[in-house]
């Protein structure tokens, strides 16, 4: 529709240029009298091809025969010629047709002109657009393989200048293991002409390496010959975070299938006691049924299996809570660790009331944390430290905590029965008790902590000597609020000292 509009516009221009010849050279007649009759339908004719191209200016001159006429032909105020000799009309329309030509074609020029012009400027949008859509841009080097081009978004990362860059300055910004190595393969690839794909880390000005792939061709003339290479510089720092991520889930995925073997082999082994116990008592209570002699003997028995099966219950329990925490995805929200304490002491209070146990606790700071996972956590170390409590003398367990580095550190200290410190990395095995049978308890506990904390990117470890009783530590995240306490106490301990 556009192109149609354009034409109409041009073939209206060329009428009305005919229709403004005759009326100026009405306008002249007293100057010019018979003089040149078809003088401003000329210039009407040629304005019209000049600003239209051929056609239009066909057009003017076409419409400028009749009009002419008029004059000619004596039908108007002026008689400037004989009608019934047609050579000067002839004439004036060989003359119209060349001038209309000439100037057409100069008019197809001028548009082509313009086109190549448009179509430039359209290229080079294209170009900037491409090059901006690519992190850092594109690259140019010469025949011989020296850089004449880099994006200034490259050199922004680098900070060097084209100048700097294209006299070897990239040789500084290369990490150290790729230098010869690049310069090796580079001078391989414009040698032989082929491609260029290689992985390099280059030194920003924020002093960290950034991974970069470049890929580039060479370009070349009708002949074949190179006359220059072009190619991309690629920022692949998301896709080596994503490799790294998905190497990280691959550790996490066989250290989880090692643990999920270790947990079947364990769990199938520990239960196999307690079922052995109830299959033997269960036969034994059989055989006594119907004797009753052996009514002691029954209730024995009895008592047996429900202490087996009390235990297996207890141990399938734990491999649940175990199970759960195998491949859970923790949320940590800030959470107040003294109330995840207090949730934990209510649930072993009447635990804590028959073993007489002391709970001596201070003041805890908020965590980022799961509040469930992080009561069981002071479950399971409370309910620890009360098993493996002396038997005499009172016995205590101190729950404190410490900040530092945007974390808390936290321990659970008893004066209860020790361990030789040998075996400070095993007890967070599956189903490890040191101190033998003799304690009631599934050795889930410890590893469970040590799930929980591990998921949230935390440390736990024991120190302890035997009859000294124990230590266990474990870190978490400070939440933002505590942190920002920490850093403020920080700061004006520091002006105290300074003063």
């Amino acid at each position: 529709m556009s192109q149609r509009k354009e034409w109409r516009k041009r073939y209206g221009l060329a009428l009305g240029l005919a229709v403004a010849a005759l009326l100026t050279r009405l306008i002249l007649a007293p100057v010019l009298g018979p003089q040149g009759p078809y003088f401003t339908f000329f210039l009407a004719t040629a304005v019209s091809a000049a600003l239209g191209g051929f056609w239009p200016g066909v057009v003017a001159a076409v419409a400028s025969v009749p009009l002419s006429a008029y004059l000619i032909a004596g039908n108007g105020p002026l008689r400037f010629g004989d009608p019934t000799d047609p050579a000067g009309l002839a004439r004036f329309v060989f003359s119209a047709l060349v001038v209309s030509w000439l100037c057409g074609t100069l008019f197809t020029s001028r548009e082509r002109a313009r086109s190549a012009e448009a179509r430039l400027r359209e290229s080079e949008r294209i170009y900037r657009a491409i090059e901006e859509s690519i992190r850092f841009g594109i690259w140019i080097c010469d025949a011989e393989g020296r850089n004449t081009y880099a994006s200034q978004s490259f050199l922004d990362l680098i900070g060097l200048t084209q100048e700097q860059y294209s006299n070897s300055g990239w040789r500084k910004v290369l990490h150290p293991d790729d230098g010869e190595r690049t310069l090796a393969d580079w001078n391989s690839c414009v040698a032989s002409g082929g491609t260029w794909d290689v992985e390099q880390l280059f030194l920003g000005k924020d002093g960290q390496y950034h991974p970069v792939l470049a890929r580039g061709a060479p370009v070349r003339d009708d002949r074949g010959r190179t006359i220059c290479w072009a190619g991309i510089n690629l920022d692949i720092s998301r896709l080596k975070e994503a490799e790294a991520e998905l190497e990280q889930q691959a550790v996490e995925l066989r250290q989880s299938n090692r643990e999920l073997e270790q947990f079947a082999f364990a769990a199938s082994h520990d239960m196999r006691e307690p079922l052995r116990v109830v299959n033997i008592y269960s036969e034994l209570l059989v055989k006594a049924v119907g004797q009753p002699d052996r009514a002691a003997d029954m209730q024995m028995f009895a008592t047996y299996i429900h202490q087996s099966v009390d235990k297996l219950e207890r141990l399938i329990r734990g491999l649940l809570s175990m199970s759960r925490l195998i491949h859970v995805e923790v949320e940590r929200v800030p959470v107040s660790a003294g109330v995840a304490l207090n949730q934990a002491i209510a649930g072993l209070s009447s635990f804590i009331g028959e073993s007489g146990i002391r709970v001596i606790r201070e003041v805890l700071p908020d965590v980022l944390a799961d509040e469930g996972q992080l009561t069981q956590v002071f479950q399971n170390l409370l309910s620890n430290a009360i098993k493996y409590r002396r038997r005499e003398g009172e016995t205590f367990v101190r729950i404190t905590a410490q900040t530092s580095d945007g974390k808390a550190i936290f321990l659970v200290e008893d004066n209860g029965l020790g361990f030789d410190p040998i075996h400070a990395q095993s007890i967070f095995g599956l189903f490890k008790r040191l101190h033998g049978r003799n304690y009631e308890g599934t050795g889930l506990g410890l590893a469970i902590c040590q799930r929980i904390i591990d998921h949230h990117r935390g440390r736990i470890w024991a120190e302890s000597q035997p009859g000294e009783g124990s230590k266990f530590f474990f870190t978490l995240p400070l939440a933002e609020q505590t942190l920002s306490a920490a850093l403020t106490e920080s700061q004006e301990q520091s002006t105290q000292d300074v003063n």
